[in-house]
């Protein structure tokens, strides 16, 4: 570990990687583990069949980029108001984990009772795992200690761009109505 010249110790950008990789398979063994619940008991998994419903607009992945930053943030948010120390932190933990459970939990849970008649929806599911490990990890890096604007701003790049980018795909890369 390094230590800035305000005295706060963090992570190289080696071990932070590492850190966003164990994140980020965390989420997908999630997913898998709800997945295979779905299979198992597809009555846990939202009902309803895939099927088209974008039409390809910028204005629909505009919508899909607003919808998803709304969640990708709020990590970020309470990192930068400072909820990783002190008697906020434990609040931040759970409302993070909650996050990143529900979202994996549904999607798995969907993906165990639809199987591959989903998978032509999903091509930006990996992006959108990588913002919310990102987020996740702005989370766990700060966690304890208090961040700053120049040290979340890697996280907030990364998260803007991931989303953007699994945004375009979820409207441009699967089957339209």
């Amino acid at each position: 570990m390094s230590t800035p010249a305000a005295g706060v110790a963090v992570l190289s950008a080696r071990e932070e990687i590492r850190r966003l990789g164990w994140i980020a398979a965390s989420v997908g063994a999630l997913t898998i583990v709800a997945a295979i619940a779905g299979a198992w008991m597809p009555e846990l998994a939202p009902s309803g069949r895939p099927h088209p419903v974008l039409h390809g607009t910028v204005g629909e992945a505009l919508s899909i980029f607003v919808h998803n930053m709304r969640l990708l943030v709020v990590p970020l948010m309470l990192t930068a108001g400072r909820w990783t120390t002190g008697r906020t932190r434990p609040v931040g933990d759970v409302v993070l984990v909650a996050m990143v459970v529900a979202n994996a939990t549904t999607v798995g849970l969907a993906l165990g009772r639809n199987r591959s008649e989903l998978l032509p929806y999903l091509p930006h599911l990996p992006l959108e795992w990588m913002a919310l490990s990102v987020t996740a990890g702005a989370w766990l890096s700060h966690r304890g200690q208090r961040a700053t604007w120049r040290s979340l701003a890697p996280y907030v790049a990364a998260v803007l761009v991931l989303a953007a980018l699994a945004a375009v795909l979820e409207t441009f890369a699967v089957p339209h109505a």
